[in-house]
């Protein structure tokens, strides 16, 4: 069995995402506050790795807020998804929902980014920048949306199938939301943040998958992003989770192997197999009893 997954792993398949036509940057009303790093890109601060931040309780439920937005907008997101719709349709649909509410779509002008949420289909890990290609019938797209509230992000994503998927790819599905909440569950007070990355190595091993690499959970708050970072394999972090810290846990589940390649726009990174990936992510407050989802 175990050379049968390795073989399955190493097998290449056909790409079946190409890049389509990216539309132009939608505006943002000015009395919407922004993060700083919109109009000044050198404003992300480099925090070293030691990092990590406690929250009062008036900046939790300033985090709270936003995450209950980000929970509404991604629901709104996924009701969008059905064949023939484009992802530069949810793109807007979604961006205006964000300003419609006060809030500003986080990664519109994060390092360059070109719209307000990341579209990410198929064999596409992640960072997708929505574009004209319409969805398929069985295509799956993970829909990665963070807001910026009050001074607060709130960062959260799902994979949601167009019309009628197959049964190898809802396994995978199911797998990935199941792996994610596996390291959700591992967060206490008191546990060093590796953790969570043990646990959620251990399911995907339970499922015969690999999990990229190259994308981990992050600290969360007033920043997009901080440490710790909340890596989804077993890890030396030392960091040791408190009361207050709010971060993401987001593995991305992958059919094949973890090997990846990014596109010439510098965000979008694929499965060098074309196989598929599947990603669930939540924002999550550790608590005196344990942990609590946000998103």
């Amino acid at each position: 069995m175990k050379l049968a997954r390795i073989a399955s792993r190493l097998s290449r398949q056909a790409p079946t995402v190409r890049k389509g036509i990216v539309s132009g940057r939608l505006s943002v009303p000015t009395h919407i506050p922004r993060p700083s790093y919109v109009d000044n890109p050198s404003a992300i601060t480099d925090y070293p790795d030691e990092f990590f931040e406690i929250k009062s309780p008036s900046e939790i439920e300033g985090m709270r807020a936003v995450g209950l937005l980000a929970k509404n907008i991604l629901r709104l997101a996924g009701s969008l998804v059905h064949v023939g719709v484009t992802t530069d349709h949810i793109d807007s649909v979604v961006h205006h929902a964000i300003v419609k509410a006060g809030a500003y779509p986080s990664p519109l002008g994060y390092m360059g980014f070109p719209k307000s949420l990341c579209t990410s289909v198929n064999e596409v890990i992640c960072h997708g920048i929505p574009d004209s290609r319409p969805l398929q019938d069985g295509d799956i797209v993970k829909l990665d949306i963070t807001v910026y509230l009050n001074g607060f992000h709130g960062d959260t994503a799902a994979t949601f199938v167009a019309g009628q998927a197959t049964p190898e790819t809802l396994k995978l599905v199911d797998a990935a939301k199941d792996v994610m909440h596996a390291g959700i569950q591992a967060v206490a007070p008191g546990r060093p943040a590796s953790t969570v990355g043990q646990h959620t190595y251990d399911r995907a091993q339970h499922y015969g998958y690999e999990l990229a690499r190259h994308i981990q959970g992050h600290g969360i708050g007033r920043d997009f992003h901080t440490p710790p970072w909340i890596d989804p394999l077993p890890n030396e972090c030392e960091t040791i989770l408190q009361p207050g810290m709010t971060f993401t846990v987001e593995p991305s589940v992958l059919q094949g192997d973890y090997a990846y390649e990014k596109w010439a726009d510098k965000w979008t990174m694929v499965t060098r197999d074309c196989k598929w990936a599947s990603n669930f992510e939540h924002t999550v407050l550790v608590t005196s009893e344990g942990v609590e989802i946000l998103t």
